[in-house]
């Protein structure tokens, strides 16, 4: 029976950690059983940690239980080794042996089976079917298992007997806990899972670094391939390649002469540019002269005599320009200003859209006292009470202070009702001044919240509000918060009434000698201050009214007239000087179309010139094209040995690096981690890769013969293209100096070449070259908002309906000016704001869709800026930034040196304090542009 149960129950007698029949068996305290080796060495590793657990059932044993063998288990065993002998040989010779070069099966008896896995942990192989524990017990899932190896060992301390888990970076080697006290105190060392991982890391760069190398090498093999295929042909056709340098040369050439070209049509461009700035602001001061008529002939149909010559006193036609101005530098001052006198009348035009506001507002919330004239009609008071509700009619003119609402539902100052009950005090009853209801006792009064907080929101409206009498007519005098229009005005009172307080005003003063007349805003004006006459005459020797009393006195003997003779001679004159100046300005407007045709002819026969240059350069070069063929031919064969040299190394390098590549790839699939990181010590690159030139001059090669020969000729060339530039230059300054005459010496020294010999100082001599610039809003963002005549602009949160226009900046806050620059210029620029601002420069085919680095001045190549803030000030340009030591100031100076190629920012002071300055060539004429922060805002100055 003890047989049978053998052979039936087999599995019960093998050791759970080493899977193997039981060897020596122990029973430990929770009942089961193992080989006395394998659970001594399980209980040694954690030894230190003083803990002792039942790899099967997780029980904890503390202190470490002490083993002794269990004989009657081992009797069992010996038996089962006798009678299953035969059964594990049937079993084993099914399953699949070791053979050589094979891992084997640690763990089988007798002949070995060929190991799958092999556990860092055990420090042992196994096969199919001793590794399923490990897959299946708790107690060996921690376990790490990789692929078979036979190098389990070197993840064993030679010292110490314990696993490598450890890397030492200082000594670059694996070691155990136990080398960290001893020989690696104090090392640089990481768990060799965080080392692998670096290395892995380090592995996979050099796998794409060595991949990257062939398929370069590969690339520059096929181009040198390429190349060698080009130059064999090229021996056949030995005049088309030269002739292919030549065109190359030639093309070079027209390129200058388009920069010759644009440089003219630039000055050309800018001149005529300020004539017609100069042309705008003539057609304005005739649109001023204009709108001065229609004011005079305004002011002639008031019968009001005195007023009419007192407005003529002030208004005078505004004064034009008195000589056409210079046409060399273009410079071009303002012509004429706006009339002082009409500001305030524009001013309430603008403002004529509150008064819609404030109207519907009045109807809400306001509850106005009854007319005086209608409330005494139909309420018929007695003689008392008419007095006082009179007089209450003259307090509540005004909007409502503290109200308060009574029973009856009407609503007061609470002020007002409460003094108006208080004269009532001795009748005993106490009425509402409106529908006269009456209210015994006396009601309680208190502030009505919500109507005092409408008509603060109201009064708060009113102030910017527009009072409802326009701007031109008389206001009433009496009328308190909104003016209504007054219709007659006492000379008496010096007051303009309206109909309601004009009968209030006859009520009072009836059968008394108040003189009424039509409204005015100066009454007092019409009597001579001195006698209380009407001002009936003019005296034109002192330029003032008189009475008729005043000459006989003061004014006798001096010449006086008749206020309507006088009114008469003015309205004449006023009318022939405007007359006048129109013409005038007509005139100097016809002058400058002329002048600006001048300049167009004049540029024309400049370019002629410049072309005429530029051809005999072109036919000098083709002619020296013939000398240069037969070098070509010499240095074919010379050039394709070269080419096909370094092909073969190329082609050995990539060899190399592909066998590198297989064995990294070959040692990144392991998983023994020591093995590996012993691995990656030996591990190495070919060495230094071959050198080879760029590919883009391969072709060239054989042209370098023909450089010697061609740098004589280049060299003639750049002479050649620089004294061209500088007698164009000088054919453009001179075509300025004869097209006026009467150029101050000043400005004649500014447009010679001399003056590009020196740099401006002081800020006196940057202003020499100041330039008036404007913004342009075809290219402002929708978030930017213009003022003081589109020399100011801000940021907004919120977007402004522009028209869609190909020129507008659609992402950055940013704004370019109208004209382009191509010469010496000078501006400067006023900041302020929080969110900080960039000011710059850029070329007019730089990116403005999209908020990429092309969009965004001083990010590419294509312009240049300067951000300032309140924290920080750095040059920008090309996505290259350098941070400036000096803070910016609020007020910057730019100067633009576009022949010599410098671009200078300053804080503008007396002294003028650089900020930064680039060196640089500029290749087509650059526009000023501003980059706005959000809260920030930006002005152009004028000088």
């Amino acid at each position: 029976m003890a047989q049978a149960g053998v052979v039936l129950d087999k599995d019960q007698f093998n050791c759970p950690i080493c899977l193997d029949v039981l060897r020596d068996p122990v029973t430990i305290p929770c009942g089961h059983s193992y080989c006395s080796g394998c659970i001594q060495n399980y209980w040694d590793q954690d030894d230190y940690l003083g803990i002792f657990v039942c790899p099967q059932c997780r029980q904890n044993f503390n202190p470490r239980p002490p083993l002794a063998r269990n004989t009657m288990l081992a009797d069992v065993v010996e038996r089962f080794k006798k009678t299953g002998l035969q059964e594990t040989t049937a079993t084993t010779s099914n399953q699949s042996l070791a053979q050589d070069g094979d891992v084997e099966c640690d763990v089988c008896t007798g002949r070995k089976n060929k190991a799958v896995r092999s556990c860092l942990v055990c420090l042992a192989s196994y096969c199919d079917l001793h590794v399923q524990p490990h897959y299946e017990s708790a107690a060996f899932k921690k376990h790490k298992l990789v692929s078979a190896t036979k190098h389990l060992q070197e993840t064993i301390c030679g010292r110490h007997d314990k696993l490598l888990e450890v890397y030492c970076r200082t000594d670059k080697q694996c070691i155990c806990y136990l080398c960290l006290t001893d020989e690696h105190k104090g090392h640089d060392t990481v768990l060799v899972e965080a080392e692998i991982q670096q290395k892995q890391t380090q592995l996979a760069d050099m796998k794409q670094s060595s991949q990257l190398r062939i398929h370069q090498r590969e690339k520059e093999a096929q181009e040198l391939r390429q190349a060698i295929f080009s130059l064999t042909r090229s021996a056949r056709t030995a005049a088309e390649e030269s002739d292919a340098i030549f065109t190359e040369l030639i093309r070079s050439i027209e390129l200058k002469r388009f920069e010759v070209r644009e440089l003219i049509k630039a000055q050309e461009k800018t001149a005529v540019s300020q004539a017609e700035q100069v042309l705008e602001k003539i057609q304005k001061e005739i649109a001023e002269l204009k709108k001065n008529e229609a004011e005079l002939d305004k002011l002639s149909h008031t019968e009001d005599h005195v007023h009419f010559l007192q407005s003529c006193e002030s208004l005078q036609a505004p004064p034009t320009l008195s000589v056409m101005p210079s046409v060399s530098n273009l410079s071009f001052g303002p012509v004429m200003t706006a009339v002082a006198d009409f500001k305030g009348l524009l001013q309430e035009v603008c403002q004529g859209g509150f008064v819609c506001i404030y109207e519907k507002v009045r109807d809400v919330v306001i509850v106005g006292p009854p007319n005086p004239a209608t409330q005494l009609n139909t309420t018929q008071p007695s003689d008392g009470e008419a007095a006082v509700q009179m007089e209450a009619t003259h307090v509540c003119l005004e909007i409502l202070k503290d109200p308060a609402t009574i029973p009856c539902g009407h609503s007061y100052c609470l002020d007002c009702i409460e003094d108006y009950w208080n004269r009532a005090k001795q009748k005993g009853q106490y009425s509402c001044p409106q529908c006269r209801q009456v209210f015994n006792p006396r009601p309680l009064l208190s502030r009505n919240t919500v109507l005092g907080e409408v008509v603060e929101k109201f009064k708060q409206s009113e102030s910017s509000a527009q009072h409802v009498s326009k701007a031109e007519e008389v206001k009433c005098s009496i009328c308190t918060g909104r003016k209504t229009k007054a219709v007659k005005s006492c000379l008496a009172c010096s007051d303009s009434y309206c109909v309601a307080h004009l009968r209030v005003h006859e009520e009072r003063f009836h059968g008394k000698a108040h003189k009424l007349i039509p409204a005015s805003d100066q009454p007092r004006e019409k009597l001579c201050p001195q006698h209380d006459k009407s001002l009936r005459l003019y005296c034109r020797t002192d330029q003032q009214h008189v009475c008729s009393q005043c000459v006989k006195e003061r004014h006798k003997s001096h010449d006086t007239v008749s206020v309507v003779d006088e009114r008469a001679t003015q309205q004449k004159k006023l009318q022939e000087t405007s007359l006048k100046s129109v013409q005038k300005l007509k005139d100097m407007e016809k002058e400058l179309r002329y002048v600006v045709r001048y300049i167009k002819h004049s540029t024309e026969a400049v370019v002629e010139e410049s072309e005429r240059i530029f051809s005999k350069l072109i036919r000098s070069i083709e002619k020296q094209s013939c000398e240069v063929k037969e070098l070509i031919r010499v240095q074919e064969r010379a050039t394709v040995s070269q080419a096909e040299e370094l092909l073969e190394k190329i082609q050995r390098e990539i060899v190399e690096l592909r066998r590198a590549e297989a064995e990294l790839e070959k040692l990144s699939r392991t998983e023994d981690h020591v093995h590996f990181l012993q691995k990656c010590k030996s591990l190495h690159f070919p060495v230094k890769p071959v050198e080879m030139p760029s590919t883009d001059a391969l072709p060239y090669l054989m042209y370098k013969s023909m450089r010697g020969a061609l740098a004589d000729l280049r060299d003639s060339l750049d002479e050649t293209l620089e004294r061209d530039f500088k007698r164009i230059s000088d054919k453009v300054i001179s075509l300025k100096e004869a097209s006026n005459q009467n150029t101050s010496e000043r400005t004649k020294a500014r447009d010679t070449d001399a003056s590009y010999n020196s740099e401006p100082k002081t800020r006196a001599d940057f202003l020499q070259y100041y330039n008036d610039i404007t913004l342009d809003p075809n290219t402002a963002n929708p978030y930017l908002s213009f003022s003081d005549g589109r020399r100011g602009v801000t940021t907004r949160s919120e977007p402004l309906p522009y028209p869609d226009h190909p020129a507008r900046f659609t992402n950055w806050a940013q704004v370019l000016c109208k004209a382009g620059m191509a010469g010496r210029c000078y501006w400067e620029v006023e900041w302020s704001g929080k969110g900080g601002v960039s000011i710059g420069l850029c070329y007019k085919n730089m990116g403005r869709s999209g908020g990429g680095s092309d969009c965004k001045i001083g990010h590419n190549s294509k312009s240049w800026s300067l951000d300032c803030s309140y924290s920080v000030c750095s040059f920008q340009h090309n996505k290259e930034s350098v941070a400036l030591a000096a803070p910016c100031g609020s007020r910057i100076g730019v100067y633009l040196d576009f022949r010599g190629g410098t671009l200078s920012f300053y804080n503008v002071s007396d002294a003028m304090v650089l900020l930064h300055k680039v060196k640089t060539t500029f290749n087509q004429p650059v526009f000023p542009g501003f980059w706005v922060g959000l809260g920030s805002s930006l002005k152009l100055c004028s000088l």
